[in-house]
């Protein structure tokens, strides 16, 4: 079959717990390229966020793994990226909701969830899928130009405040879906860029220089990198023939 080579990293500060800060990455189809990332942050220094990072983690995985095992999207001519990061955004904060009622603690499991949805469809198509819920933003590198995923808050304070996973029974998500090129890096960070760090990465990125780590970037954008959620980097190569298992010697 013919795909894409991905290259993914991802990076996390090394003083930020397993329980304030998870993220996996999979394969839902198990074909050459398909690629899931998921991460999720405590929204707030408490055991409740914390209990919501983690489960809202187990739930969002699970129906998105649900979802592409009921409508396989390597055999349509559609994008289902969108209906099923939507599906698993929906399912994880309904467990997180209904959970968190359930031990009395209603509002208080409260999560920051990202998550990016990369599979080629038959008609060797591919798009990638971001969805969010809280502010980490998302950027699209593409022949040395980069592109946000998200229209960015004229200022840090500029933020609402309750928008988390699991804080109420109806939780808003910003998605955007945009076409792949070959070449094409996606870059997603769980803290919020400032103003300055933003032309930092522009000048990172730009066209001529050799490409930077996600720890080298992570460590120019943020004043405490140690205590960086997640930053997460997917680079898309040129399609590539990948033989099938029985092909193989």
């Amino acid at each position: 079959m013919i795909s894409s080579h991905t290259e993914c990293l991802v990076f996390r500060g090394p003083e930020r717990s397993l329980e304030s800060s998870s993220y996996v990455f999979f394969n839902p189809v198990g074909e050459p390229g398909c690629t899931v990332m998921a991460g999720s942050c405590a929204a707030h220094e408490s055991i409740g966020s914390r209990v919501a990072c983690r489960l809202a983690l187990a739930h969002f995985s699970q129906a998105l793994l649900d979802y592409f095992t009921r409508n396989d999207p390597t055999k349509s001519r559609e994008d289902s990226s969108v209906a099923a990061i939507e599906n698993a955004f929906r399912e994880a904060n309904r467990s997180v909701y209904q959970f968190g009622h359930s031990l009395a603690a209603g509002g208080r499991l409260a999560a920051v969830f990202m998550s990016l949805v990369y599979i080629p469809n038959s008609d060797g198509g591919a798009s990638f899928c971001v969805g969010r819920v809280g502010s980490g933003p998302a950027y699209l590198l593409r022949e040395g130009s980069l592109f946000p995923f998200f229209e960015a808050e004229k200022s840090l304070e500029q933020v609402p405040t309750e928008n988390y996973l699991g804080t109420n029974s109806l939780v808003s998500v910003d998605i955007a879906n945009v076409p792949v090129e070959p070449g094409d890096r996606v870059l997603l960070f769980s803290e919020r860029l400032s103003e300055g760090a933003v032309n930092d990465l522009e000048v990172l990125l730009s066209d001529g220089r050799p490409p930077s780590s996600i720890e080298e970037i992570s460590h120019v954008l943020f004043n405490d990198p140690a205590q960086v959620g997640f930053s997460f980097s997917l680079q898309v190569g040129q399609p590539t023939v990948f033989l099938p298992v029985s092909a193989r010697m």
